[in-house]
């Protein structure tokens, strides 16, 4: 794990994919990220521990932060996401390659 501090920051490069829109970011809180990968299995128990200890909510459809009042959808549960969340449970699933729990998750 790795702190990420508060602070300021510009997020995207306004060039690559992902990053097209460059934007400010405000971090109002430091926190802990991996420095590494991780699987589908470690991301379903991090999101379900997430959900069992209040910090997220989740549908059928996707997952919102449950913190400070926010709303933020975090995950969009679609037919490409190999988690899936139903009565209160995460699961991996068949998005079109096999139930992988191993996978590198891209979330």
């Amino acid at each position: 794990m790795v702190t990420v501090p508060a602070g300021v920051f510009i997020m995207g490069d306004g060039v690559a994919y992902c990053g097209t829109d460059d934007h400010e970011v405000t971090l109002t809180r430091s926190f802990y990220l991996g420095q590494h990968e991780v699987t589908n299995q470690e991301y379903l128990e991090a999101v379900q521990w997430a959900y069992d200890h209040g910090y997220v909510t989740a549908t059928t459809t996707s997952v919102m932060d449950g913190l400070d009042g926010s709303t933020q959808e975090l995950l969009d549960l679609d037919h490409s996401c190999e988690i899936a969340f139903s009565g209160g449970v995460f699961t991996i699933r068949n998005a079109g390659h096999g139930i992988n729990p191993d996978h590198l998750s891209r979330r």
